[in-house]
């Protein structure tokens, strides 16, 4: 592990970019700059001067050219530091108090939370399909395996994709809420 190297760990959930960004910042006036964004809100800084920057997120899911896609940041002067999930980290710093943004009107911020919200839909058939599968798995011996592996991969499997469903729903809500919040600005 490299010595100028820090970890930490901080959850945030989609619908909390805002958030994720203002505590990015309040880490690079620590001294502490990203360099790494993993899952479970994983993350690595590295130790420096502090600095003031900016970091903004944006969601793309598949990108059909990403060299064009990062140099249309690059050229507004965002450098992108990681990548988590369909999640980019960009930051710049911020000169003269001017706090730099990548959307420049609600409609794109929109635009991103559609694009993830497009991913929950997407997603929870598959949730509520594994779900429904363990529910209708009949007693016994099936696929070669006793009761107690049918019971024991339930156990983990029905809380697992049951939170991930519950999550989905939360986050859908959520999502369309701050999608409201800027259709009203």
């Amino acid at each position: 592990m490299k010595q100028n190297l820090v970890r930490k760990t901080k959850l945030f959930w989609p619908w909390q970019d805002r958030e994720e960004e203002a505590w990015l910042e309040a880490m690079s006036r620590q001294g502490l700059h990203l360099s790494e964004a993993r899952t479970l809100g994983r993350y690595a800084f590295e130790k420096g001067a502090p600095k003031a920057y900016a970091y903004r997120l944006d969601y793309q899911d598949s990108l059909k050219d990403e060299q064009h896609y990062l140099k249309i940041f690059e050229d507004a002067g965002w450098q992108r530091v990681a990548t988590q999930g369909g999640w980019h980290y960009f930051r710049q710093e911020i000169r003269a108090g001017q706090v730099p943004e990548i959307f420049s009107d609600s409609d794109t911020k929109i635009k991103k939370y559609e694009r993830f919200k497009t991913l929950l839909v997407s997603m929870l058939p598959l949730y509520v399909l594994v779900l429904a599968l363990n529910a209708s798995l009949p007693d016994g011996e099936v696929w070669g395996f006793r009761w107690w592996a049918q019971v024991c991969a339930s156990a983990v499997s029905i809380p697992f994709f049951g939170a991930l469903s519950v999550l989905s729903v939360i986050a859908w809500f959520k999502l369309d809420k701050r999608i409201q919040e800027l259709r009203e600005l």
